[in-house]
């Protein structure tokens, strides 16, 4: 038996057991916190606060000669455990649907049926519109224009696909520059985003408010497109051609078990 090896290991168990006492005890102070916002009528999430502690990580990185795009996603990691808890707490706590009624329209596809638990574990009386049947004993309407919109909740499943074109063409309308200047240089991929962009802008903007603004649950979309271009950013600023790749390779990965 190699004793030196076997020495190692041990070792190496040791700091393994010793970052879970870590992590175990950020956890509490996560869960600290969380109680601390809620008392204080604060969001959940603080875009500002998880930006610096991820650049604090990367920083701290580079001093201890490491990977920053190990400590960005170590640091990710934890971000998205405290959320959990803190969002669970704040449910938990709230409860709030009792004796409300809330209307998921598209309630039969895969995101529709999350927000129908959802809202069902806060005690809503849940009614689903959709097309497609739903099943089960929820009321269900064929459109949601076949009812009076008198609900106290109304969850659309749109807003993410909306969000990203609304925020591309913004970008483009806003930066000085002509569009048949931008069709002379375009690529085929900007080409096909374009596509889809002009497809939205052509449509009912009174709709696509309502998509966004009328979701009290629907924040979480816009949250995610603002978290992913600010992760974006910080890796473009660091120059962090690693990290870039590995943001693309993540991409890949999931949008292939997709379509598998």
């Amino acid at each position: 038996m190699n004793t030196e090896l076997e020495r190692l290991r041990a070792q190496l168990a040791d700091v393994d057991g010793k970052l879970l006492e870590l992590v175990a005890d950020r956890a509490r102070l996560a869960s600290a916190i969380g109680t601390t916002k809620r008392d204080e009528g604060l969001p959940t999430r603080d875009f500002g606060q998880e930006r610096a502690v991820i650049e604090r990580a990367r920083a701290r990185a580079e001093r201890l000669d490491l990977s920053p795009r190990l400590a960005e996603e170590l640091m990710l990691l934890l971000i998205r455990s405290a959320l959990t808890v803190q969002e669970k707490q704040s449910l938990v706590t709230a409860r709030s649907g009792s004796g409300k009624r809330a209307l998921v329209i598209g309630g039969a596809g895969k995101m529709g049926r999350w927000f129908v638990r959802f809202l069902s574990s806060q005690g809503f009386e849940v009614e689903v519109a959709d097309p497609e049947p739903f099943g089960g004993a929820i009321t269900q309407y064929h459109s949601w224009t076949e009812h009076d919109l008198d609900h106290d909740v109304i969850a659309y499943v749109l807003g993410l696909s909306h969000a990203l074109n609304i925020a591309f063409f913004t970008a483009l309308a806003e930066s000085g520059e002509a569009a048949p200047a931008l069709a002379n240089l375009s690529s085929t991929t900007f080409d096909e985003q374009l596509a889809v962009a002009r497809k939205v802008s052509d449509d009912n903007p009174s709709l696509y408010f309502e998509i966004q603004s009328l979701n009290d649950y629907g924040t979480e979309s816009l949250s995610a497109l603002l978290c992913a271009v600010e992760r974006l950013r910080s890796l473009v600023r660091a120059g962090d051609e690693q990290g870039f790749a590995a943001l693309m390779e993540q991409g890949r990965e999931y949008l292939g078990a997709r379509t598998r």
